[in-house]
């Protein structure tokens, strides 16, 4: 990918607020959401950029932009892109 010039972008999706203001504060650097997180830092290192938008507050997108627990409306998802390219990530 870095001979053709293509940029590799990982990002952690938004949470859904309740479930960002309970569980992830409480995870221990052995959960594997955690490690998965941490994984995807260290590709960093191998040229991969991550963004970590898991903070619904960071896009915004509230309880209602949430279909269940997990899964953001197009609405929402479509912020966190928009996000993703203010910041310069996707280009």
């Amino acid at each position: 990918m870095r001979q053709r010039e293509v940029k590799v972008v990982t990002f952690m999706a938004p949470y859904h607020p309740h479930a960002w203001s309970v569980v992830w504060p409480h995870l221990s650097p052995a959960h594997p959401r955690a490690a998965g997180v941490a994984s995807l830092r260290a590709a960093e290192g191998l040229g991969v950029t991550f963004a970590d938008l898991a903070d619904p507050a960071r896009i915004p997108c509230g309880e209602e932009e949430f279909l269940d627990g997990d899964h953001a409306t197009a609405a929402c998802l479509g912020r966190a892109l928009n996000a993703l390219g203010a910041a310069g990530f996707a280009r």
